[in-house]
């Protein structure tokens, strides 16, 4: 009977020290989930899953291109394209290439004749023949007589020149004709741009020479092309000669600018 007792005993005690280190090995796995203590499982790994909405077969990055701004390049290869620099008027020759230029006027004067009994003409392209001795002449009363260059193509001017009287010499006396008639004191340019648009400048204080003058137009014009340019007469030096003429006259004019090639 005691022997029994004892086992019982034994019993009730082991049973009592299992479930109390049941529970204190449960309490240490929730307490401290990542701490092994004798066998810790494989650990198997993570497995990665595509969205299932992500297209199939995606060109590289390297294929992505921005498409390009069409109307930046237009402009880009307007602006860019070569011009080439010329200097010219109607009739003249000369190393650089040569752009037609007809020409208008408000009026010319009659013919008349020299003291040798030649006919002299004073038509307004007489303005683009590179001769000193023949020359675009028209009555002048302070009235804006004017001249209007239009360019065959459509040029960038820079610059205008001009002899701003008649420069001659009469081939049979040698009289001087450049006092006898008025000579240009100051004009007023506009020039007419091949968008439509236009721009003015005055040109004062011309000197009273008989050579070539220049006067810029890169002011107005820029890099802007003209298809036309009128010259209006705002002022003249009158006549001081015993035997004066009721005219003023340009002997020539030429252009200096750029043409696209």
């Amino acid at each position: 009977m005691q022997n029994s007792r004892y086992i019982a005993y034994r019993l009730l005690y082991s049973g009592l020290g299992s479930i109390i280190l049941g529970v204190l090995l449960l309490l240490f796995a929730v307490l401290l989930p990542d701490v092994c203590l004798w066998w810790c499982p494989p650990s198997v790994p993570q497995q990665v899953f595509a969205p299932t909405d992500v297209p199939r077969d995606l060109p590289a990055e390297s294929d992505y291109r921005e498409e390009p701004d069409t109307q930046s390049e237009a402009v880009t290869m307007i602006d860019s394209r070569p011009v080439e620099p010329v200097r010219f008027n109607g009739n003249c020759s000369g190393s650089n290439r040569i752009v037609g230029v007809e020409v208008f006027a408000s009026d010319y004067a009659p013919q008349s004749q020299d003291d040798a009994g030649n006919p002299t003409y004073y038509y307004p392209n007489h303005t683009l023949d590179c001769r000193p001795d023949t020359s675009w002449r028209t009555v002048y009363r302070g009235d804006s007589p004017w001249l209007e260059y239009t360019f065959n193509a459509p040029v960038i001017l820079t610059t205008v020149l001009l002899k701003p009287g008649y420069d001659k010499a009469d081939p049979l006396t040698g009289r001087d004709r450049w006092y006898q008639n008025w000579r240009v004191r100051s004009v007023r340019f506009e020039a007419v741009f091949v968008t439509g648009g236009s721009c003015i400048l005055d040109w004062y204080d011309i000197a009273d020479a008989a050579v070539m003058q220049a006067f810029s137009l890169e002011q107005c014009v820029g890099s802007q092309e003209v298809s036309r340019l009128r010259m209006t007469i705002t002022d003249a030096h009158p006549p001081q000669d015993s035997d004066p003429r009721v005219f003023v006259a340009i002997s020539d004019m030429m252009f200096e600018g750029f043409i696209y090639e």
